[in-house]
């Protein structure tokens, strides 16, 4: 496990701890949960590598900014404007979402 990676897992954990009513942002939605690991070749290989290994190793959705992360076994890949495939990773609210390339 990278230092990332457990760097992560201790911070999920600690802001659990830190707020058993789920008063923060978002963590009503997610609960500090974070969904299963992706297996998924396919959807591995659309992510970047830091991204990649915190869905292999730890989640793919759940626990994350705002109201989470979404769930990337789920998710679909659109096209930007600017020609390359987006794919959502984090709910924003009001129907916007974090998006990597």
């Amino acid at each position: 496990m990278s230092d990332l990676i457990a760097t992560l897992r201790d911070g999920i954990a600690a802001a659990a701890a830190a707020d058993p009513e789920l008063r923060r942002f978002g963590a009503s939605r997610h609960h500090y949960r974070l969904a299963p690991p992706v297996t998924d070749a396919r959807v591995l290989a659309r992510l970047p590598d830091d991204l990649r290994a915190f869905a292999a190793e730890l989640g793919g959705g759940g626990a994350g900014p705002y109201y989470g992360c979404v769930q990337l076994n789920r998710t679909q890949s659109s096209s930007g404007p600017d020609g390359h495939d987006w794919l959502p990773v984090a709910h924003l609210g009001c129907s916007y979402a974090a998006m990597v390339m």
